[in-house]
């Protein structure tokens, strides 16, 4: 690096993901998750209903893509932990843009589901473009039970020789208690799960609606 203090190299376009590693309250988290999964049921993707094509390969609750599974079952310490996320990645980046005061909450619709992921399961690659944050949840896993990864948007990097090495995939090893958040119109997916344990996970999406009146909370 030139050491010239006139010269630098700047990052353009940086992608904010959020990560928690382990969430505070996580034991109330858990104990709700738990109590709420026999009250479901699961069917592997199809290509119908709620079900598109890219999410084949793994079994999701049976109000789907659509449906608010978080809010359904009244996982109110769950609400509770991701909204503070989502407030603080929101404050953290700007968004929404415009926003008149950081300190000024937001609401938000809410889409949300539990995935299960078996031995031979799998998340094509895809993205939540109408979506403004998407994120998942750990409830369940070894770590060894398939990566979590995300792939570079940019794919003009591939006509380089050398620019290659910016090509490729994120890979992030799951671990019980983590939550991350990112924009929905990244790509990203899940690899396949090679082993005889069982992953679950919550996942959702976000659509912002504007700012937060203190009588309503974020809306289902």
């Amino acid at each position: 690096m030139n050491q010239n203090s006139n010269v630098t190299v700047d990052g353009l376009f940086s992608i904010p993901v959020y990560n928690i590693s382990h969430i505070d309250g996580f034991d109330l988290v858990q104990d709700e998750i738990k109590k709420a999964l026999p009250k479901s049921s699961f069917k592997r993707n199809s290509k119908d209903g709620n079900y598109p094509v890219q999410h084949l390969g793994h079994f999701v609750n049976e109000t789907g893509f659509l449906g608010n599974w978080i809010s359904d079952n009244k996982c109110s310490h769950f609400v509770k932990v991701l909204d503070n996320a989502v407030q603080d990645y929101a404050n953290v980046i700007g968004f929404p843009q415009g926003r008149p005061d950081p300190n000024i909450k937001f609401d938000y619709m809410l889409q949300s589901w539990v995935n299960k992921f078996d031995k031979g399961s799998y998340g094509d690659v895809h993205t939540h473009m109408s979506s403004d944050i998407s994120g998942v949840y750990y409830y369940q896993t070894t770590g060894k039970d398939g990566d979590f990864f995300f792939e570079t948007p940019i794919d003009q990097v591939t006509c380089s020789e050398a620019w290659i090495q910016l090509s490729g995939r994120d890979m992030v090893v799951p671990k019980v208690g983590q939550l991350m958040l990112f924009p929905g119109w990244i790509r990203h997916g899940v690899n396949e799960n090679l082993t005889d344990d069982v992953r679950i996970s919550i996942s959702w999406n976000i659509k912002f609606t504007g700012p937060r009146k203190l009588s309503k909370g974020f809306k289902k």
